[in-house]
Order: C-alpha cells, then sequence, then structure tokens
C-alpha cells in the first residue's frame, strides 16, 4: 500500500495512507488541514460526476442510440448550384404517424399535430443563422415546404434525429377534368 500525496491550498505537499481502498474501509478522512476543516479525498466526485454526466446529457442527442441519417436527394444539391432550392422537409415524430382517420379522437388529433408543430419548430429553431425562407407549414402531416441555400442544407443534413428526408418541391399543373395521371 503507497501513501498518497497531495498539494494543500496552501502549496504544501501533505501525505496520507491511502485512500484508494477506501471502500474496502468505509469513508476515509484525510487529517491534513484544508482551510481550516478536514475534507473526505473523494468529496470532488461528488461535483464532478454529476458535471460530467449533465455535459453528457446535453451534448448526446438520444443517449448513445442511433440516429439515422437524413436522405438528401440529389435533385436537390443540384437545384442548390443553381441558387436557392425549393424543399420539402419530410419530418420524423416522435411515435411514428397515424393517419387522423385511424385516431381514437379529437385529443388524438390535437396531440398529433402538436407533435409535428413541435417538430417544426424544432428544425426551424436549428436553422437560425442560415438563409432559408419557410414557404408553408403543413398542421396534418409532418412535412415544411422551404426555400434553402447551402448553408441551410448543411444545418437540415445535420438533423437525422428530426428530419427523415429533404427533396425538391416540383411544381405541378394541376390536371384538367378528364385528363389522366
Amino acid at each position: 500500500m503507497r501513501p498518497a500525496m497531495w498539494l494543500t491550498g496552501g502549496g504544501e505537499i501533505r501525505q496520507t495512507a491511502d485512500v484508494f481502498h477506501a471502500a474496502e474501509r468505509g469513508p476515509a478522512i484525510v487529517n491534513a488541514p484544508c482551510h481550516g476543516r478536514r475534507q473526505r479525498p473523494d468529496a470532488r466526485l461528488g461535483f464532478v460526476l454529476p458535471a460530467l454526466v449533465a455535459l453528457l446529457a446535453v451534448s448526446t442527442p438520444a443517449w448513445g442510440l442511433a440516429v439515422a441519417p437524413t436522405v438528401i436527394d440529389p435533385e436537390v444539391r443540384r437545384d442548390l448550384h443553381r441558387g436557392p432550392a425549393r424543399v420539402l422537409v419530410e419530418l420524423r415524430v416522435p411515435g411514428g404517424l397515424t393517419p387522423e382517420g385511424d385516431l381514437p379522437g379529437s385529443a388524438a388529433v390535437a396531440t398529433q399535430r402538436g407533435a409535428i408543430a413541435a417538430a417544426q419548430s424544432t428544425v426551424l429553431t436549428r436553422l437560425a443563422g442560415t438563409q432559408f425562407s419557410v414557404l408553408r407549414r403543413y398542421e396534418a402531416v409532418p412535412f415544411l415546404l422551404l426555400e434553402i441555400h447551402g448553408d441551410a442544407l448543411a444545418e437540415l443534413e445535420r438533423m437525422g434525429d428530426v428530419v427523415a428526408r429533404v427533396r425538391v418541391d416540383s411544381r405541378k399543373a394541376p390536371m384538367t377534368p378528364g385528363a389522366r395521371p
């Protein structure tokens, strides 16, 4: 058993019995003065460990769960070479999407629409600082219609936790009566 050494607040080097096996003997108290009070050697862990866990929780989206990548259709990148692109952003909604007609009631419809609105808000918040315009927010389906520049596409690509796919919005002429698709 090797004695442990540490530097006190006054710059002195102190020595005590092995404190690394304190769990075997119970809590160890270091008898060296530390600004007039006695301190447990593991007292710093009481602050460091929770701070580390909090930092990891904030910086890791879904605690180690794999986030599916955002699918970017090749046409989006092609259109961006010519200027801003009009895109349809498909969102991931927690719990998936159920057709409104299959939901048990108006409360469930309101809950699902709230989840869609929350996902839309998350995307728009994360796009702050990039060049984009909101063309349409849909109420009942998890989509956003945006006009974006390259920096916004790069940001959308990093949002795999909330964005499933980005594709070009193509305008189609309305069908006339009697026309076939």
